[in-house]
């Protein structure tokens, strides 16, 4: 088994990236806007 994850990590499975950065994209993207949206309706509130 260590031998396995070893190569696996060492060649970096294209797969493997590429959802770990879909992820990582997906997740920011949804803090960013559940935050940018609390922040405007913070502003919109005080306005009122």
């Amino acid at each position: 088994m260590p031998n396995y994850i070893d190569s696996s990590i060492s060649h970096h499975d294209p797969m493997k990236v590429a959802m770990i950065i879909t992820v990582v994209v997906l997740i920011g993207s949804v803090i960013y806007l559940m935050g940018d949206r609390g922040g405007k309706e913070t502003i919109e509130t005080k306005q009122e």
